[in-house]
């Protein structure tokens, strides 16, 4: 029984793996003819250089971003985004923007 659990969770994990993979391919989730791939990836760059949560560094490609003022703060992992999401005002005094 053991065996067959492990098995089925194995296909299913694969199956979702397989699924999430192809969604870019098959333009889930976009606004066909809105903007360019390029023009996209500059319009989410975030204002900051290091996460507002631990000040660890932002890669400027991060996926782990929000939008606060009017702005997309990037974070250095998904564990700073609700951290950030729970008291925003206390950590975006932390972000230094032109860094």
């Amino acid at each position: 029984m053991y065996r067959y659990l492990i098995t089925a969770t194995l296909i299913l994990l694969l199956s979702a793996g397989i699924v999430y993979a192809g969604c870019p391919l098959m333009g889930c989730g976009s606004d066909k003819g809105s903007a360019s791939a390029e023009s996209a990836e500059a319009m989410v760059e975030p204002v900051n250089t290091n996460c507002p949560v631990t000040g660890a560094p932002v890669a400027a490609n991060t996926p782990y971003t929000t939008v606060y003022n009017g702005e997309v703060i990037g974070f250095c992992c998904p564990a700073c985004l609700p951290a950030f999401n729970a008291d925003p005002q206390k950590y975006y005094t932390n972000i230094e923007k032109g860094e």
